[in-house]
């Protein structure tokens, strides 16, 4: 499924795609571990999307503003390129990779959930590229994509996956 759209950006363009983790790869839950450590959910299926958009070009990029060793495993476990943990500057961090893989805003969707993504879903955006927006508080978002919920955000991926994987 397709998220509500705003406008019709061209998905087939898109050469980079970066997202928050907590609340868009995972449903925000963080286990807190009596021994000390902690615990996160993630889908099998977003990563299997991800995994399809790797093998038609697009660059993957996690950008996360809580560090934590259960997505280093992830990343790492999908050989996601880009991670970038304790980073609430999620634009500047954004803008920097684009810059260095030589491509423009205009290159690149950002997946987020929250208000700390919204200077990267007004950035993306002003300069021609794709924001989408997952969770139920969407009434005053930058992003012109809108996922209602998580699981949603990850049937997109995975459709996404497919589209672009074919083309």
């Amino acid at each position: 499924p397709m998220p509500r759209r705003r406008s019709q950006p061209n998905w087939s363009r898109v050469r980079l795609l970066a997202m928050d983790v907590d609340g868009v790869l995972t449903d925000g839950t963080v286990l807190i571990l009596a021994a000390g450590g902690e615990g996160k959910s993630f889908s099998i299926l977003d990563g299997h999307g991800l995994r399809l958009l790797e093998r038609a070009g697009v660059v993957t990029a996690w950008i996360s503003g809580r560090a934590s060793e259960a997505t280093t495993r992830r990343a790492r476990e999908l050989q996601i390129p880009h991670l970038f943990q304790g980073r609430l500057d999620k634009r500047t961090v954004l803008a920097d990779l684009a810059g260095r893989l030589g491509l423009t805003a205009a290159d690149c969707a950002y997946i987020g959930d929250d208000e700390i993504d919204e200077p990267a879903f007004i950035s993306v955006r002003r300069r021609g590229g794709i924001a989408c927006r997952v969770g139920h508080d969407q009434k005053q978002t930058h992003a012109d994509h809108l996922l209602p919920a998580v699981d949603e955000a990850h049937a997109f991926l995975r459709a996404l996956g497919n589209r672009m994987g074919r083309g």
